[in-house]
């Protein structure tokens, strides 16, 4: 009975965080907090909820192939606050990015529609257009970070 009750209450939480994606990250799994690079000054950085919201893809620009050229293309297009915050924000969730940045990347680059990018990654393992946009941003943060990973680890790591 209790085992039931804490299994619809975990539903009832994931269903509430899928539509506001606001919850408090406490209650996922974390990333791997480092010190933020130099060039990032963390020491004001305010706490609170993780929210991604990043201007539209220019339509006259093309989507990027490889995921080196959409670590380049992330690190054009988004601003030095919001780069700030993935490598600041280290209680951040998988989560969290997933229904963030993620999410951007899957829709802004048309993942669904199996462009170059995602037939590079469908052929290291990755299963969906999520777990595309998820490989591309987990990466992309661990660079900011820092963090040496390879696109492999990270296939794998997500594939759990």
């Amino acid at each position: 009975m209790a085992e039931q009750r804490r299994l619809r209450r975990a539903s009832a939480l994931i269903f509430i965080c899928a539509l506001t994606a606001a919850c408090d990250s406490a209650d996922a799994p974390k990333s791997s907090g480092v010190a933020a690079p130099e060039i990032f000054n963390c020491n004001d950085f305010p706490a609170g909820v993780y929210r991604f919201n990043a201007a539209p893809w220019p339509a006259a620009t093309p989507h990027p192939e490889t995921v080196e050229d959409a670590h380049s293309a992330l690190e054009k297009h988004l601003s030095f606050d919001q780069k700030r915050m993935l490598v600041c924000w280290t209680e951040i969730s998988r989560r969290d990015v997933h229904l963030g940045l993620a999410l951007w990347i899957r829709n802004e680059w048309n993942l669904y529609s199996m462009p170059p990018l995602g037939s590079v990654l469908y052929r290291k393992g990755v299963r969906t257009a999520d777990d595309a946009a998820n490989v591309i941003a987990w990466t992309y943060i661990r660079n900011l970070r820092d963090e040496p990973t390879s696109v492999d680890e990270e296939v794998a790591r997500n594939a759990r």
